[in-house]
C-alpha cells in the first residue's frame, strides 16, 4: 500500500465505530462483498487496513466514481450534505465537492444503500437541497479547524485515487512488443540473456509472464529505464481479480504467503496463465476460471510465491 495514504480516522474492518448504535453495529459486520451498485455505501481497504467509507455515484467495468462519507464524529461543515437516515444507524456526511474514482480493488464489503437513485441523481447535479433526509450541516467552512479537515480529506482521498492495480512497473508488469523491439531485443537475445529455454523467452516476450525485476535488470542496460519497457497485464482476468467478490480469498492468499494484496493478484494471474497452457480444456467463464485459480492456490497452502 501506498505509505502516504493517512487512514481519516481510526476505522477498523472488523471493529465497528465505537459510536454506532446497534443497528449500525450489525449492518458494519454483516456488510460483505457485493456487486457495486450506484448508492451503496463501501468500507474501503488495501493488504487489510480499513481506508474510509464511499458511497459510489457511477459503476464501472473496473473501477467507480463517488463522495467521500464521514462519521458524526468528525468535522462536518458546508457545503458537504449530511444523510440522516443510515445503514449505519447514524447521520452520515457525504462530501460530494470531493468526487473522485477509485479502483474496484479497494472496495472490501458493501454497508448497505445510502443513497437512492433519484438522490444519487440530485447530488450529481447539486439539487440535493430538493429532497427531504438531506440537508446541509449548521457549521460552514473557513475557520482553521474546517480547512485542515477538508485539506486531509481531499489529500488522502487523492492519494486513494492513484492505488491501482495492475500497473506498468518492474515485477508486475509485462514486456511490451513494441517497445523491446524498438530497443533492438529479438526472443533469441532475451532467451540468451536470463539463459532460459526457448518456451520461456517465448512466454516472456508475448506478456504471458511477469518478468523478475532481475530478469528485467539482466535483458536491460543501465541507462534504460525499466518502466518504459513495460506495460499492464491486460485481458477479462483482470477485471475479475479486482472485483469485490475476491478480495477475502487473496487477502487470504497474501497472508499465506506474506505478500501484499496485489502481489497475491500477480500470484493469481500467473497461475491463470499456467492454466491456459496447460493440457486441460478450459471452456468456462471467465468468472469461473479465475474462481478455480483462486481455489487452487488456497489449497495450496505451501506453494511459494
Amino acid at each position: 500500500m501506498n505509505p502516504e495514504a493517512e487512514k481519516m480516522s481510526t476505522l477498523n474492518l472488523s471493529r465497528p465505530p465505537a459510536l454506532l448504535p446497534p443497528i449500525g453495529v450489525a449492518a458494519w459486520t454483516a456488510g460483505t462483498a457485493a456487486e457495486p451498485c450506484e448508492g451503496d455505501l463501501w468500507l474501503l481497504s488495501l493488504d487489510g487496513e480499513a481506508l474510509g467509507l464511499f458511497v459510489l455515484s457511477r459503476v464501472h467495468a473496473t473501477f467507480v466514481h463517488g463522495w467521500p462519507v464521514t462519521l458524526p464524529d468528525d468535522p462536518a461543515f458546508s457545503p458537504a450534505i449530511i444523510k440522516d437516515e443510515t445503514p449505519l444507524g447514524v447521520g452520515l456526511t457525504i462530501w460530494t465537492g470531493a468526487c473522485t474514482g477509485l479502483n474496484n480493488h479497494l472496495l472490501h464489503r458493501r454497508i448497505g444503500s445510502l443513497l437512492s437513485g433519484v438522490e444519487v441523481s440530485a447530488l450529481r447535479s447539486d439539487m440535493q437541497m430538493n429532497l427531504a433526509g438531506l440537508h446541509t450541516p449548521d457549521k460552514a467552512y473557513g475557520d482553521a479547524e474546517s480547512r485542515q479537515f477538508l485539506s486531509r480529506l481531499l489529500s488522502h482521498y487523492q492519494q486513494l485515487c492513484y492505488l491501482n492495480w495492475p500497473t506498468a512497473t518492474p515485477g508486475e508488469g509485462v514486456l511490451d512488443r513494441d517497445a523491446i523491439a524498438l530497443a533492438g531485443l529479438d526472443l533469441l537475445t532475451i532467451r540468451d540473456k536470463l539463459e532460459v529455454s526457448l518456451a520461456e523467452a517465448l512466454a516472456l516476450a508475448d506478456g504471458a509472464v511477469i518478468p523478475t525485476v532481475d530478469q528485467l535488470e539482466q535483458i536491460f542496460s543501465d541507462d534504460v529505464e525499466l518502466t518504459s519497457l513495460l506495460t499492464e497485464i491486460s485481458g477479462p482476468e483482470v477485471a475479475e481479480l479486482i472485483h469485490p467478490l475476491v478480495k477475502f480469498d487473496l487477502l487470504a492468499i497474501g497472508s499465506d504467503r506474506g505478500v501484499s494484496e496485489n502481489a497475491a493478484r500477480n500470484i493469481a494471474w500467473r497461475e491463470l496463465q499456467l492454466a491456459a497452457r496447460s493440457t486441460v480444456p478450459h471452456h468456462s467463464a471467465t468468472r469461473q476460471k479465475v474462481r478455480d485459480a483462486l481455489d487452487r492456490l488456497i489449497a495450496r497452502e505451501d506453494d511459494p510465491a
